[in-house]
Order: structure tokens, then sequence, then C-alpha cells
């Protein structure tokens, strides 16, 4: 089942993420230094990843409570879809460190796997390392989790997994490994709200519709506290604890303004829902883009009155290049690129709470 509120999400998740990276290389074209602009958008844009969490664990967990689960069926597709296209994508990745940035990273065998696996054969490839880990338990937490008692105890859990993970750094010799962004634990929390919603999702659409200006002032609130959190404690990353309360706000927010944007800006709408059909690919291409143009680009163009060019040359890019790899016969080992349906087929009518069992 298509739900145009969650690709309106992941829409918006992708251009966060997008905004991050392009922030960042702004950051290292003017010379490792910040511009008042360009730091507030790499910290406010902090939010796409987690979201990204919470639509994986949704649509996941949806699946597996509509449909017979087959594992066999859960491990082919996911390799086809998303194991293949990382270590592809990884590959290429590693080449363009090699060529650009002269690391020497063929020069050590295993150091090379230990790179792969743990997500470092670029910046953004350690959440595909998160996901697949997810892939690994999601066997085991469908089976298990059928019970609203389940769901309220694995929340719990969770939620003290992903808190403890990020509060209390464990001091001894595997600490490193286990602080590293690529670990479950700092983001199972995310996964497991977006299964929980999607346990309960046309009752929390219909209660979301009641409260339209709460919801909108919570998520004002998310934002300046953003602005706070980073100009009195410093830079913040993805990982930290706010987003514990941040991310399911942010979501259930932008849930909420979708109807709004198909009613009254319905092309801004259609663009956010492509973007998001495509936020896969985008996830995986767009910084091959930034590591172009910081090549062809002379710094001194990286100034902040190009920010928004740039970004849109990029996102523009990577969109381009999609479509043209949707095009060749061996698309599906690159990019998982989904059909982007029509509104006719989107989603049946949310039932009534007197046909609700």
């Amino acid at each position: 089942m298509y739900f145009p509120e969650i690709n309106f999400v992941r829409g918006w998740a992708c251009l966060a993420v997008v905004t991050v990276h392009v922030a960042g290389a702004f950051y290292y074209q003017q010379g490792a230094s910040w511009s008042e602009i360009s730091f507030m958008l790499n910290q406010l844009g902090r939010f796409g990843t987690p979201l990204f969490a919470v639509i994986g664990g949704f649509l996941l967990f949806h699946q597996a409570m509509h449909r017979r689960f087959s594992l066999m069926m859960f491990i082919r597709s996911r390799t086809m879809k998303i194991l293949l296209p990382f270590l592809i994508w990884s590959g290429i990745y590693l080449l363009i460190l090699w060529r650009f940035y002269e690391v020497p990273v063929f020069s050590d065998g295993l150091a090379l796997v230990l790179r792969i696996i743990t997500g470092q054969s670029y910046y953004h490839l350690y959440f595909m390392v998160v996901v697949l880990q997810f892939y690994l338990l999601f066997p085991l937490l469908q089976k298990n989790l059928r019970s609203e008692r389940a769901w309220r105890v694995a929340m719990l859990v969770s939620l003290a997994v992903t808190a403890g993970w990020l509060l209390f750094p464990l001091n001894f010799e595997i600490s490193k490994a286990l602080g590293h962004p690529a670990m479950l634990g700092k983001w199972i929390f995310y996964f497991l709200f977006g299964g929980f919603l999607a346990r309960h999702w046309n009752r929390i659409k219909e209660e979301l519709c009641r409260y339209p200006l709460q919801v909108a002032g919570l998520t004002i609130a998310v934002f300046i506290g953003g602005i706070v959190e980073y100009q009195w404690w410093g830079p913040y990353s993805s990982q930290r604890l706010m987003n514990l309360v941040n991310i399911p706000i942010l979501f259930l927010a932008l849930v909420t303004v979708h109807p709004w944007f198909t009613r009254t800006v319905p092309y801004l709408e259609e663009g956010l829902q492509r973007i998001g059909t495509f936020g896969f690919g985008i996830y995986l291409v767009h910084p091959l883009w930034i590591s172009l143009f910081m090549e062809w680009i002379p710094a001194k163009y990286w100034h902040i009155g190009m920010l928004p060019f740039i970004w849109t040359a990029i996102l523009s890019a990577s969109m381009i290049m999609i479509l043209l790899i949707r095009r060749t016969p061996f698309h599906p080992y690159l990019l998982t690129i989904p059909k982007h349906p029509t509104h006719k087929t989107q989603q049946k009518p949310i039932p009534s709470a007197a046909a609700r069992s």
C-alpha cells in the first residue's frame, strides 16, 4: 500500500539530509569556517536521517502486519534492494576517496573490508549499515511483536536502549566501537516507533486532525529548541538525546500538514512526493555530486549567496542521474526506484471509528 503522507515526510527528510551535506561542503570550501546561515542549516537539517529510520520501520512493520511474512522472500528482497546497492556504491565512493582525496583505501585488505562493513566508505553510508542491522533483527521482531502489551514493552525497552547508548558511553576497550554512529542501539527506538505508528495508523491520523494547532505549536518549539541547543552547547549530530522527543513530534507534524499542502500548494506537494519516491536514490548519489561540484567549482564561488543555487543544482543533478539509471537494464542492482503512483491509487479511505475492530 502506498501512503502519500509517509512519502511526503520522506521527501522532507531527503531535503534535510541534502541540506546538511551541502552546508558541510560550504564549510570546507570556505576554509573550514561556518557562516551563520550555513551552520544553522547544517544543524536544523539533522532531523532528516532519524526520520528515514521511522519511515523504514513504519513500512516494514506495516507490510508484515498485512501480508504473510516469508523469511526467504524477505532475505531475497533486502539483498537485492539494499545490500547489493550498498556494496556497489561503497565501491564507487571508495574510488572517489582514492581518486579525489588521495586516501590509500586499497592498500590494506583488512582495513578495506572493515571500512565497508562499518559504512565508512563515505560519510553517509553508515546509515545503510544501521538499516542492514535492523533487517537482521526484523524477522525476530515481527514474530514476537503481535500483542499490544508486547509493543508497549518493546517501545519502552528500545527507548531505554537508545537513550542509554547516547547518555552513558562505556568506559572500556570496545567503547569506541560501541559508540560508532552505525551501531543499531543508537537508532532502534526510531525503527520501532515507526512500527508502533503503523500498528495504530488510522487512529493516529484521526487524532492528529483534531489538534492541528497544538501540533504546530510543538513543531515551532522543536525548531526554536534546536537553535537554542546549538547556540548554547555547540554543534550536534542526528544522534542526540533530544531527538528522542523531537523526531516523533516532527514526524507527526509533517503528517498533519500534508493535507494542507495537498489542497493549497499541490505542485509543491507533488514535487515532494517525487523527491520522496526517489529518496533512497538521492540519499545514495547526492554526495557524489557534492564531491564533483567541489572539484569543478572554484572555492571563491562557495559563498553563502551561492548556497541556494548549488543546493538546487546538486538535488537536480541527483534526480536526473536517478532517472538515467532507471533506464538501464541493471538499475535494480544500483538503486531501488519504486514507481510513482497517481493519487487515485494511493490509499484506501480511513475507516470510521465504528468500523474499527
